[in-house]
């Protein structure tokens, strides 16, 4: 590697290493930034079986459940927290139920927008899902 320094007999340490630098940079590139660390989500313990059934309970008892209260309430059952059912984890042991879940506000009639929004994911990837769905339930 040829480094275009300037024609002097000596050249002082801080021009030299920022000579180096700059040559780096060519070759290189800009640095990366650092990964960021994101935990993989966890399924709760069932220690806490209580507060689950309670809060199934308290969903149960109402007149008329809101798309999202319903999805709220599966999970208490399926026992998978509702920031990782909605969020963005690609685990089939998540995706799958959030598949059923999917499909399961389809048959109410729900459009697919609408069930977009709650589980904050594209129209298309709903219609994936719940042709998914009825494809494994017509086999």
């Amino acid at each position: 590697m040829l480094l275009e320094l300037p024609q002097q007999d000596a050249i002082s340490e801080p021009i030299y290493r920022a000579a180096i630098l700059v040559c780096r940079r060519k070759l290189i590139g800009k640095p990366r930034p650092p990964k960021v660390y994101v935990p993989k989500p966890r399924l709760r313990a069932p220690a806490d079986d209580h507060v689950w059934a309670w809060r199934a309970h308290r969903l149960q008892q109402r007149s008329r459940l809101t798309p999202t209260e319903l999805v709220k309430l599966r999970c208490f059952e399926l026992r998978i927290p509702f920031a990782v059912m909605v969020g963005p984890s690609r685990a089939r042991s998540i995706t799958e139920h959030r598949h059923l879940l999917m499909w399961e506000l389809r048959q109410r009639k729900m459009s697919l927008p609408a069930i977009a929004r709650i589980f904050s994911r594209d129209h298309t990837t709903v219609l994936t899902s719940c042709r998914k769905i009825e494809m494994e339930k017509a086999q």
